[in-house]
């Protein structure tokens, strides 16, 4: 079985470069949806090995929906690697105590390289 991503991000650009980032380094699959609804409904049926979640999305905020994940026992076991625009340290405290694994700050110009670098940690 491959192993997946799930990104939830509603940017389409930062949708594609990780799609390419992820693919060229790791042949994994990066599977894109842009808010919680659509990504409560990929988690139905799939179960990836990590989640990339903006803080900022659409109806339910990336805090709160990671919150959801980490609150439910069928996918707490799931890594979830907050990325975001936003760089100020309380947004780095706020998406630890949600229970992100980890957070990266997707405007630096290291960004996707890092955020490989992280997910490497966690799959």
């Amino acid at each position: 079985m491959n192993k997946k991503i799930l990104l939830v991000d509603s940017d389409p650009m930062w949708q594609r470069l990780c799609q390419i980032k992820f693919r060229e380094t790791f042949g994994l699959d990066v599977v894109c949806v842009s808010d919680s609804v659509a990504a409560r409904e990929v988690l139905a049926h799939q179960k990836p090995s990590a989640i990339l979640m903006d803080i900022m999305l659409p109806g339910q905020d990336g805090l709160a929906f990671t919150e959801e994940i980490k609150n439910n026992p069928e996918l707490k076991h799931i890594p979830v690697i907050c990325v975001s625009s936003l760089s100020h340290p309380d947004h780095v405290h706020h998406s630890i105590m949600a229970g992100a694994s980890a957070y990266v700050n997707k405007k630096t110009l290291e960004g996707a390289s890092h955020l490989v670098e992280v997910v490497r940690q966690f799959i």
